[in-house]
């Protein structure tokens, strides 16, 4: 688990991003989540993406989709 402090789920990808390299590249494509990611905050699934709001309490998750049978 990481503490970040950002007011956007962009700036805390953003702040990810500086300790981890690539990290941005690797969930985000043309200033938008990559298809099949989602992000959490708490239990609701966002639909504002990287735009959304953040609370300082917030717990935030990246959510990869699975597909296969």
């Amino acid at each position: 688990m990481l503490q970040v402090d950002g007011r956007t789920v962009r700036e805390v990808i953003d702040i990810i991003d500086q300790d981890h390299p690539g990290f941005r590249l690797r969930i985000t494509a043309q200033e938008r989540l990559k298809p099949g990611i989602a992000v959490a905050v708490g239990s609701r699934i966002s639909d504002l993406g990287l735009l959304e709001r953040l609370e300082p309490a917030d717990e935030l998750h990246f959510v990869l989709s699975v597909s296969g049978g």
